[in-house]
């Protein structure tokens, strides 16, 4: 058995996403209470939650202003119903490559096609 389904977040991790793309449409925007790691009190962040899906995105300030971009809209309540890809990805924290989730925008059917 893996140690992550011993233990299962309640917020969406990389792994949930099994190495996949995976477009989403934005349901709502929520900020949750969840325990800081470092300082170990009690803090509220903000939390994507997608149509369709069980669990939430912890949105980080970089996810945060790539979406904004994406969608072209700094407001977050206009960002609801909207459509974004989660890409599983790698990252540097403090030195140390982690798994994380990053995103990107959604592609028409003609984009990427070979020209």
């Amino acid at each position: 058995m893996k140690v992550s389904d011993m233990f299962p977040s309640k917020y969406l991790a990389a792994s949930d996403l099994r190495g996949r793309d995976v477009a989403v449409t934005i349901d709502r925007i929520a900020h949750d209470s969840m325990r800081d790691p470092k300082s170990g009190r009690e803090i509220r962040k903000p939390v994507l939650y997608f149509e369709r899906k069980q669990k939430g995105m912890v949105l980080n300030k970089t996810n945060a202003f790539a979406i904004a971009e994406i969608l072209g809209e700094e407001n977050t309540e206009k960002w609801i119903g909207c459509e974004i890809v989660l890409i599983p990805t790698r990252t540097l924290v403090a030195g140390t490559e982690v798994d994380c989730i990053r995103v990107r925008a959604l592609l028409n059917d003609n984009e990427g096609a070979a020209k």
